[in-house]
């Protein structure tokens, strides 16, 4: 069995990244990891030349890199993160592209999919987008959870003086950034618990 677990973090490393690879561990199964910030992938189209293949035309990333890794995969872990209170660009371009994979045969029908949302709010929205996505290309969400995050705004360099600073909007006017601001999912036991659970059921549903 194998899943490919993709995450739309350009923060290698990050909190999303390191939920999605303790997921795709704990299933104990051959996974590939794959960040969408590595890739080039266009916006779709809108061209339908995938309707007749179920593949798309454009020459890019998607089409020759991550289109047949995705169809060929027995399971998908997806993961985005929220901008302006919905899913990243990037997360739902690929999303989106993945349009070419459901015309006449819905060819990922079926798959199991575990959807992981990152950020410090709004990843209720995110949580739900990708579930629908899962959905819609008719594969079976077996679980989904929210990971930690922070703003940018505690790296800028400017966060105690912008004033449209999150610092302020979370912490108060005046507040100093601080080392407890910086969230890190690995000393959190609440979702390092959380994603085992979630790649056990991916495994017993695969098993």
């Amino acid at each position: 069995m194998k899943i490919v677990a993709i995450s739309g973090s350009p923060v290698k490393g990050g909190n999303l990244d390191k939920t999605v690879r303790a997921v795709a561990e704990a299933s104990g199964l051959d996974y590939e990891m794959l960040n969408l910030s590595k890739y080039r992938v266009n916006p779709c189209l809108g061209c339908l030349k995938c309707v007749e293949t179920n593949h798309c035309i454009q020459k890019d990333d998607y089409s020759d890199i991550l289109e047949e890794k995705i169809k060929s995969a027995d399971a998908v872990i997806i993961a985005g993160y929220p901008t302006f209170a919905s899913t990243d660009a990037r997360t739902k371009t690929f999303c989106e592209r993945t349009y070419s994979l459901r015309h006449r045969k819905v060819l990922m029908k079926g798959k199991p999919a575990i959807v992981v949302a990152g950020g410090y709010k709004a990843n209720q929205a995110v949580e739900e987008w990708l579930k629908l996505f899962c959905k819609a290309q008719g594969m079976e969400v077996v679980g989904s959870m929210q990971t930690c995050g922070h703003p940018t705004c505690l790296a800028c360099g400017y966060g105690e003086e912008c004033e449209i600073s999150n610092v302020k909007l979370l912490y108060g006017e005046g507040a100093k950034i601080e080392p407890h601001m910086f969230k890190n999912f690995d000393n959190d036991p609440k979702l390092v618990a959380k994603a085992k659970q979630l790649g056990e059921a991916l495994r017993d549903r695969l098993k």
